[in-house]
């Protein structure tokens, strides 16, 4: 490497072939360089003395906008306590202790979040900085290495860090450098995208790399590789913003990628519009539907809902973007369920850090002084916006994402609710190949505390504990012949589709209803053409689960299965029965007699280290012909479950007894009171007798309607 002093500290060296590169891709021809000192320079071959002094013409100038001031910087710090200073240090010190050849995302140290950049960055911090991306250098321009989630990491650093004194020009050679390189990659390989990573099949590259490199185009447009890409705003991204994001919001991907694919839109969308590039009403739309993800799926600890590949549970970090989008999208909903969750959020400590929320997201920071909060997003303090908005209180405690297939019941809006989300989406086509073979998967708090819960992703790869978590019975669901609901051939692609259909979602003052069904075992020999799930909530009460499948003979036998993920200790009792136990609350699992199977619970087969790795109940019935499980959950708090017993009762329609798996009736006493119900399967409204009530109500709940129809 030759290396010789920079134009503006003599102590600080400069690649000189890094130097001579960028200076080759930059367009001298525009008027702020045609004929003036910069180009003389790069003509005689100064490329330190052309490099630098680019540099501090782009630091210098007003447009194009990054987002970032000194002003903003110098109020973040002041604003900083001692711990919040010293905890920024140390954050970007881990960061730059990390080789950043095992990565693939590149330097660890570029992807810190920006506001730590500008709280803990000192001129020889910057100068390791940019030597972690020089040491990085066999990996720029290649596939699957540094561009992955790189780009939108280093342009975010180079907004942050601009208006810094303390970062020398010089320093800004080789990250300016990788964002050359990496277009020219781009531009290259994009010219042989196929099907396979065109449009919704290659999701997250898209908005990793490409909003990457949008964004460099956009604040960069004197390299003549990256003004290609300014010109993909804002076009290219209202048309990305709906093909990537279904219309309630969420990722098409279906997975905890959400989060990360989510961040760098807005990221995008919002460099874009300061810079007088708006999306059409259609692009606002979907970014204000984006923005409404966070209220509708947090659960009751404020995490987030964990649905294929997502990491282990962190309760909390979903607070402060349900906060922040509160003020970035003017959201009223969004407020209210913030200060439900967290009443005093914004006065609870001196600084608080919300951790990651997704594979491939990055933190969210929300800087809080001790005399006055403060919401800073993107080089903006966004509480004055967030302290003038109304709160307003969502229609009900249920909500659901109806394009992406979840479906979300509360008991209420309180961080002590009893939670269920239900995942129906559809699994199978190339964009969910962060997905698993979920169908129908169950999470459920008890009283605000996880008690069903997913395995998480694991780690990635051809091995056994990755392949059991993308498959079927890792979750809470209902399995046939112990085949996953959608076969896979790898951990990424799948055998075939399944769309479950959503026939019914109630959601009223007392009660909630889901009615599901999918065909994913259709395929098997013998058949069991479909599977429906049914789930009934009694707010404030408990929860009847209902699996139900359908068989292609009555005479061919087949293995069902009902599994359950527990995250809390659990005793198993006679006859199936479970209770969880420990602080918070907890879970009584009553299998119905009649329509249950053999229990068995024992630990999680591939734990994890670092994780809590549930324990696997599991219920088994060897049947022929059809199967049904019917299970009540019943959350209570403390060491003592309630007292709750259930059984079936006959259900008399048709002029006969007809059997449970035609219409299943129940008898349930709880806490001294006596509830029957009835679920008529068939989609008859045949008039019944059921324990001393009568009816013709296709779902009846004596608790809710008395005997009238739910």
């Amino acid at each position: 490497m030759t290396s010789a002093p920079s134009a503006s500290e003599s102590d600080i060296k400069l690649d000189l072939d890094l130097a001579e590169r960028l200076c080759r891709q930059v367009d001298w021809k525009r008027p702020e360089f045609a004929r003036g000192p910069l180009a003389k320079k790069f003509a005689r071959g100064d490329w330190a003395g052309a490099a630098t002094g680019l540099v501090r013409h782009l630091r210098k100038r007003r447009k194009p906008d990054t987002g970032y001031s000194l002003k903003f910087a110098a109020a973040l710090r002041s604003g900083a306590s001692p711990e919040s200073l010293a905890q920024a240090g140390a954050a970007l010190e881990a960061a730059l202790a990390v080789d950043p050849l095992t990565t693939n995302r590149g330097s660890p140290a570029v992807a810190v979040d920006p506001h730590t950049l500008i709280l803990a960055i000192t001129g020889h911090r910057f100068e390791r900085l940019t030597q972690r991306v020089i040491d990085s250098r066999p990996n720029w321009g290649q596939w699957g290495r540094c561009g992955w989630g790189t780009c939108c990491s280093i342009n975010r650093c180079l907004r942050a860090l601009f208006p810094l004194p303390e970062c020398d020009d010089a320093h800004f050679v080789p990250l300016l450098a990788f964002l050359v390189e990496q277009a020219t990659a781009e531009w290259s390989w994009s010219h042989g995208w196929d099907e396979a990573l065109l449009g919704t099949s290659g999701h997250n590259y898209w908005a990793a790399c490409y909003g990457g490199l949008a964004q460099a185009g956009l604040l960069f447009p004197e390299f003549l590789p990256l003004a290609k890409f300014g010109s993909l705003l804002p076009g290219w991204l209202d048309h990305e913003l709906n093909i990537l994001m279904a219309p309630d919001g969420f990722t098409r991907e279906r997975s905890g990628y959400h989060w990360g694919t989510a961040d760098e839109l807005f990221d995008l969308a919002h460099l874009a519009a300061i810079n007088g590039r708006k999306l059409s009403p259609r692009g606002q739309a979907r970014l204000q539907a984006m923005a409404e993800v966070d209220w509708k799926v947090v659960t009751p600890d404020g995490d987030l809902p964990y649905v294929g590949d997502t990491g282990h549970r962190r309760p909390g970090c979903l607070l402060g973007r349900v906060r922040l989008h509160a003020a970035l999208a003017e959201s009223g909903e969004s407020k209210w369920v913030a200060e439900r969750l967290e009443p005093k959020g914004t006065a609870k400590s001196d600084s608080k850090t919300v951790a990651k929320t997704g594979k491939g997201s990055r933190a969210t920071k929300i800087h809080i002084a001790k005399k006055s909060a403060t919401l800073h997003h993107l080089g903006r303090d966004l509480m004055p916006v967030y302290r003038k908005l109304k709160a307003v209180a969502p229609k009900g405690p249920d909500t659901c994402l109806p394009d992406s297939g979840y479906y979300f019941i509360r008991r209420d809006w309180s961080p002590t609710s009893d939670y269920a989300c239900i995942d129906a989406g559809t699994r199978g086509n190339i964009v969910t190949s962060h997905d698993h073979a979920a169908v129908f998967h169950l999470l459920l708090h008890s009283h605000g505390t996880a008690v069903l819960v997913d395995n998480c992703s694991g780690h990635y790869g051809d091995n056994p504990a990755r392949t059991w978590r993308v498959g079927s019975a890792s979750h809470n669901l209902a399995t046939a012949d112990e085949q996953d609901i959608v076969p896979f051939t790898n951990e990424w692609r799948w055998e075939g589709v399944v769309a479950p259909a959503v026939q019914e979602w109630v959601n009223a003052p007392k009660y909630a209803y889901f009615s599901g069904v999918h065909e994913g075992y259709a395929r098997l020999k013998p058949a069991v053409p479909a599977v429906r799930r049914k789930l009934f909530y009694l707010r404030g009460g408990y929860w009847i689960l209902i699996d139900r499948f359908t068989a292609a003979s009555k005479e061919e036998a087949h293995t069902y299965d009902l599994n359950f993920h527990l995250a809390k200790p659990a005793t198993l009792g006679e006859g199936g029965r479970v209770a969880t136990a420990g602080p918070g609350g907890n879970l009584l699992i009553l299998p119905v007699a009649g329509a249950s199977g053999e229990a068995a619970l024992g630990p999680n087969p591939h734990p994890l280290e670092g994780y809590e790795n549930p324990a696997h109940l599991r219920y088994r019935q060897a049947v022929k012909g059809h199967g049904l499980f019917v299970t009540l959950l019943v959350p209570f708090e403390g060491d003592r479950p309630p007292r709750t017993a259930v059984k079936l009762v006959d259900v008399h329609a048709d002029e006969r007894n007809v059997s449970p798996w035609e219409a299943t009736g129940l008898e349930i006493t709880h806490e001294g009171r006596r509830d029957v119900y009835v679920d008529q399967h068939m989609e008859w409204v045949l008039p019944w007798k059921v324990g001393g009530v009568e009816g013709d109500a296709r779902v009846f709940h004596s608790g809710v309607s008395g005997k009238r129809k739910l």
